[in-house]
């Protein structure tokens, strides 16, 4: 670690860390609300369409922008600033029954979220200097924003029963984030030296030691943005795929989301003692798991077993993420690290709003079945599989 605090400080350090989840999951609030906001605007569906996902574009660019700002702004004070527009803007989300005023308001906080997401990665290996130490955290870090975001969820919706405007007081968790951050969360100047030296006996030492962004690292964001389309089906559209199949009905809908979000949380704790042994083949357990999930939900059909399904993406897919923020660290130079986050934020806000228009796409070729969608997302996951295998023993050859 490159900063030294005491137990109880850096248990709160952590805490402040995983409550920006808050940030993160923001959607989750939203969710519950869909259906009242089509219903009240039904004569504007693109700009509530809008609402929903094209806070994604504005994460795109923050993620891109962030690394330059944190040049001129410190990166504890960049995030406290972050962290204070997107609860001003969140908590009154809707002050004003307007589509122009929410996408405003949702626009801003999607920024906010592109901005916090690079800072908070960059704190993290600012003070995980040993990647082990910075694996375990990170799949800590990651179980906390899916417990975070059933939360928030479960929390909106039952606000929203006595009004849909209600939902956005769920947004106050905000307030202690807030404090947690301003307390507890240090000025860490990143030390380039102490950084490099440590790299001298990191798994990847000969890729670092180039300092630039190899084709390792390209072919990783590429195949990571696939998958993370590809799972679009599981992460949005459970529902539709629940109803061609005559599965259930929303309780189901609600169960598989859950089930998902739970077995990424558990899965996601277990992720530092993985990566210490598998170390960059850590990430064939995600495509294989998603390629198979998806697979399976064309082939057999029930409800016991699509939720079987939900568990083995959800849990994969969380894994892959885990992955991704720590391994992208190892694969550059320290003093690219900020650089490599925004990217790879970009590239994940990217598949956010892509994903449902790809999916939309491939289900209108194959006659609007979200089934055959599905089938030949598992497909795209295991060619996906094929590329990360060759692209991972580049990695394991400089190791």
């Amino acid at each position: 670690m490159s900063t030294k605090m005491s137990k109880p400080k850096f248990i709160l350090f952590c805490a402040a860390l995983i409550l920006t989840h808050v940030i993160s999951m923001h959607d989750m609030v939203i969710y519950p609300i869909v259906n009242n906001l089509y219903e009240l605007f039904y004569e504007n569906m693109a700009g509530v369409n809008f609402i929903i996902s094209g806070p994604a574009i504005f994460m795109f660019v923050a993620s891109l922008l962030a690394p330059y700002i944190m040049k001129v702004i410190d990166k504890k004070t960049l995030l406290i600033i972050a962290c204070v527009i997107f609860a001003v803007f969140s908590i009154g989300g809707a002050a004003v029954t307007s589509v122009t005023y929410m996408i405003i308001a949702r626009s801003i906080c999607g920024f906010m979220y592109g901005i916090v997401q690079v800072v908070v990665i960059g704190i993290v290996a600012d003070h995980f200097i040993d990647d082990n130490k910075r694996a375990t955290f990170m799949g800590v870090y990651n179980a906390g924003m899916a417990a975070i975001g059933a939360v928030m969820s479960a929390v909106a919706g039952v606000l929203a029963v006595n009004g849909w405007k209600n939902a956005y007081y769920t947004y106050l968790i905000s307030i202690p984030m807030i404090l947690l951050v301003i307390f507890f969360v240090p000025r860490i100047q990143a030390k380039i030296e102490e950084a490099q030296e440590e790299a001298k006996t990191a798994d990847v030492s000969a890729v670092k030691a180039k300092g630039g962004f190899s084709a390792k690292f390209w072919i990783m964001l590429i195949t990571f943005f696939v998958l993370c389309v590809a799972y679009t089906p599981m992460m949005m559209m459970t529902s539709v795929y629940i109803a061609e199949n005559a599965l259930g009905n929303e309780a189901l809908a609600g169960l598989a989301g859950s089930v998902g979000t739970i077995a990424s949380g558990v899965f996601c704790l277990l992720f530092g003692l993985v990566y210490s042994k598998l170390k960059a083949r850590t990430s064939l357990i995600s495509y294989a798991g998603v390629g198979i999930a998806l697979l399976g939900m064309y082939f057999i059909k029930g409800p016991a077993i699509f939720l079987v399904f939900c568990a083995i993406a959800g849990a994969t897919y969380g894994f892959l993420y885990s992955y991704m923020f720590t391994q992208v660290i190892v694969l550059v130079a320290p003093e690219n690290a900020n650089k490599a986050i925004s990217y790879l934020t970009a590239v994940y806000a990217a598949s956010i709003f892509i994903g449902p228009y790809a999916t939309t796409w491939i289900m209108g070729m194959v006659g609007d079945s979200i089934t055959t969608a599905s089938l030949i997302f598992g497909i795209i996951c295991i060619v996906c599989l094929v590329v990360d295998f060759f692209n991972t023993a580049k990695m394991r050859s400089a190791e």
